[in-house]
């Protein structure tokens, strides 16, 4: 009985040790969000260009993106959409074909006349044992001249795997 209750006693400290390590990360993750944010904010301003704002971006390993580009490539084994194409959108790039080597391609309009935005994901704090990751969205306008025009943020919430 000794031997079982001691080993309860041992499982029950290591998974309060790991709820402990878990709440320390959440902590840690949260506060990296926050300060990523803020450094977005601090930094890509209204007036600067599309290359300063990316090349900010870069430097915290942030990416921006653009969904509307997203391409379907032609692969052995039929389509395949390639993400890295929504990848750095830049000034008059152009929108995808209704139809690129037989993939179907969403038809999009360009949005208000503007150059494409730039969408930032900013990964944050996890839920319910790392299986929930809070997300916060920042993007990026740009006018006419390719200058940042505003900045907006939109909280995601929780992506459940």
């Amino acid at each position: 009985m000794r031997f079982i209750r001691r080993a309860i006693t041992t499982v029950a400290a290591i998974v309060a040790s790991v709820l402990v390590l878990l709440v320390a990360l959440n902590v840690v993750y949260s506060i990296q969000e926050k300060a990523t944010i803020s450094y977005v904010y601090r930094n890509i301003v209204p007036g600067i260009t599309r290359k300063q704002a990316y090349r900010l971006l870069a430097e915290r390993q942030l990416v921006a993106t653009n969904g509307d580009y997203l391409l379907n490539h032609r692969t052995e084994t039929g389509c395949e959409i390639d993400y890295s194409s929504m990848n750095w959108p830049y000034r008059n790039e152009q929108w995808p074909f209704t139809v690129h080597n037989g993939c179907i391609q969403a038809d999009w309009s360009p949005e208000d006349g503007h150059e494409p935005r730039a969408e930032v994901d900013i990964a944050g704090s996890y839920a319910l044992l790392i299986m929930c990751q809070h997300t916060t969205m920042i993007t990026i306008s740009f006018d006419a001249d390719d200058l940042v025009q505003n900045l907006t943020t939109q909280d995601l919430g929780a992506d459940c795997a």
